[in-house]
């Protein structure tokens, strides 16, 4: 969760603390719009898939990035009607979601706090 290549690619880069991610956690598994798939490899945790309200997002462990194992875990799940935020500056992610037929529809701008 507090991954160098997480954080910099979530939309809220603070670092999370155990107290804030388990309030989370409980909060969200409250919720029936509201699904997590834990991504495995060889019975090893690898990654996770959010869906949330109808917004998907992944994170995959830094080592176990390059492999496919991103396009393979989403192409398992029904993304019809689904939506991605995604960084501007995560390529990565914008590559992944167009090879499963994403199309970049807008583009969001937020203010990142810093005066020029």
């Amino acid at each position: 969760m507090n991954q160098n290549h997480v954080r910099k690619n979530s939309f809220n880069e603070n670092e999370i603390t155990e107290l804030e991610n388990s309030k989370y956690w409980r909060k969200k598994l409250k919720q029936n719009d509201f699904h997590a798939f834990a991504i495995e490899l060889l019975g090893m945790p690898v990654g996770l898939i959010r869906l949330d309200r109808g917004v998907i997002s992944i994170a995959i462990y830094k080592r176990f990035k390059n492999k496919n194992i991103d396009f393979e875990s989403l192409s398992a799940i029904n993304l019809d009607g689904c939506i991605a935020q995604i960084k501007p500056s995560n390529r990565m992610s914008q590559k992944l979601f167009k090879k499963l037929g994403f199309k970049e529809t807008r583009r969001v701008f937020e203010w990142d706090g810093q005066n020029v």
